[in-house]
């Protein structure tokens, strides 16, 4: 009960910090698209791109130092956690390395040579292409201390970080209003200058709070060659992914042109903005799930993988489908001009952030063995496969606003079974009683949604359908997620823990 009260106070920490970076990117979204207008916001989406190419390298060696560390903070060893961080160090600065290597090389060639982009552009373009390698190689040291906060679970200092990072984009938002400068070049600029601050953030809270870890460039081959091996098969993963994405979005450059990538490059912003909450819950109890791994206590884990799968669902569903429901209407509140597919591009890609959440838990917890190579080249197979469908689909001219059924299919619903695979094979998981038990109420719940969603959009339209869709999922939407998705024994727990936080503000 005490750790899901810690899971629960720091989910409500994450969820405060997530509401404020969905109304800050949706804002900055707009105001970027209005004040670079559409061929500078496409080339800035396009030639970030080409270095989000590598992002796997920061996502990789972030989430191998978060495993080690909440493994050994599990344990109990704080040896062994010294060791681990001074190894992620050396780890890090390889990284930062191979990424100025790559991105020098093979992604400069890339971005002079293959992208089209209009010749009176390339130079600010190759302007915005060094300060995203600039930004991307101080979010890489940041990786360590970021993870240290996450894994010892002080998501407050984690949420007013992230909220003090959105301010800043803020305050560069207002910059390039008031500046006569080249505005994408500027705003390249200013964004090195806010990952810098926030860096300085994480290392100076570090060395307060965790005195007991002692910062040195010490090798420790042991700690070093497991911390590798780990980050090496999620490399793999991530490499997939984020490759197979920005292959995508190229795809779509060179079969479709910039229009399109305008609306995907929106569409991926929502994404980014309603995805924050998923990954904001997963921080929330992936500490919790690792650290009962390493007690062995795998009854006790697989409940709270039980637990973890339909609360995220919750969260996360309600603010999805209401977007999902209402997108034209916000896009057009949003963006002076709605470039054309972005409303299916976005309906299509918020689906896919539902999946996300039920499937997340389980695969932090097979993320939570040291042994993940399966695991990878499993899910990299699938990322690869939806890669060559939707190449097939742009050869044969398929309407392109239903070519994203592809990452539906894929990314969501065969990773999820990936997931609960690996589960069975690793934990003993009882896969029949958790459909079950647990996705088929989620299920029930999604068709009486469904069928909700469509008799609103038949009978209503604009803000009436806004208003009404509102109400409805935050009163109806949040009672049946209480009594058909969630267990007696979670809204037991739900309850006292609202009972605990009327005491302490009695009290």
């Amino acid at each position: 009960m005490a750790n899901k009260n810690i899971i629960a106070k720091n989910t409500l920490a994450l969820y405060f910090r997530t509401a404020v970076l969905l109304l800050v990117s949706l804002y900055v979204t707009r105001a970027l698209l209005r004040i670079l207008g559409e061929t500078d916001y496409d080339i800035f989406n396009v030639v970030g791109s080409v270095v989000v190419f590598f992002t796997f390298l920061n996502s990789s060696i972030t989430q191998a130092i978060q495993r080690f560390f909440s493994y050994e903070i599990g344990q109990g060893d704080e040896r062994c956690l010294n060791r681990v961080f001074n190894s992620s160090l050396i780890l890090q600065m390889l990284i930062a390395l191979c990424l100025i290597i790559l991105c020098e090389t093979v992604g400069l060639w890339f971005l002079n040579h293959r992208l089209t982009i209009p010749e009176e552009r390339l130079e600010i373009a190759n302007l915005v292409f060094q300060m995203s390698i600039l930004t991307f190689s101080v979010g890489i040291m940041r990786s360590p201390f970021e993870a240290l906060v996450v894994a010892y679970e002080k998501m407050s200092f984690f949420a007013w970080t992230s909220i003090i990072e959105a301010a800043l984009k803020l305050l560069t938002v207002l910059v390039l209003y008031k500046s006569s400068a080249d505005k994408l070049g500027l705003y390249s600029i200013m964004l090195v200058l806010c990952a810098i601050v926030i860096l300085c953030c994480y290392i100076l809270f570090c060395k307060k709070t965790f005195s007991h870890i002692k910062a040195a460039f010490v090798f420790d081959s042991s700690s070093l060659a497991s911390l590798a091996s780990y980050f090496g098969w999620n490399t793999l993963g991530n490499a997939s992914n984020v490759i197979s994405q920005q292959c995508f979005i190229f795809c779509l450059n060179i079969f479709k042109g910039v229009g399109v990538n305008a609306a995907m490059g929106l569409a991926n912003g929502v994404y980014s903005a309603v995805s924050s909450f998923v990954a904001g819950f997963q921080a929330a109890f992936r500490p919790q799930i690792v650290q009962t791994y390493s007690t062995g206590n795998r009854e006790e884990l697989n409940k709270l993988i039980y637990s973890t799968s339909r609360l995220s669902f919750a969260l996360v569903f309600i603010p999805a489908i209401i977007v999902i429901v209402n997108t034209p209407l916000i896009l057009n509140v949003w963006l002076p001009e709605v470039p054309r597919y972005t409303v299916d591009f976005c309906r299509l890609i918020l689906s896919c952030c539902i999946i996300d959440a039920v499937s997340g838990p389980y695969n932090c917890a097979v993320m939570a063995d040291a042994n993940i190579r399966n695991y990878q080249i499993t899910i990299s197979s699938v990322f690869f496969l939806d890669l060559a469908i939707s190449y097939c689909l742009f050869r044969v001219s398929f309407p392109v606003q239903y070519i994203l059924y592809s990452r539906v299919l894929t990314r969501g619903v065969i990773n999820l079974f990936v997931g609960l695979h690996f589960m069975k094979k690793n934990f003993s998981f009882d896969i029949s009683e958790y459909l079950m038990k647990g996705l088929l109420p989620i299920l029930v719940f999604v068709c009486i949604a469904s069928v909700s969603c469509l008799f609103m959009l038949h009978y209503f339209d604009s803000w009436i359908l806004l208003i009404v869709s509102t109400a409805f999922f935050m009163t109806a939407g949040v009672a049946g997620i209480f009594f058909i998705v969630l267990s007696a024994h979670e809204r037991e727990i739900i309850l006292s823990f609202i009972k605990i936080r009327k005491t302490d503000e009695v009290g």
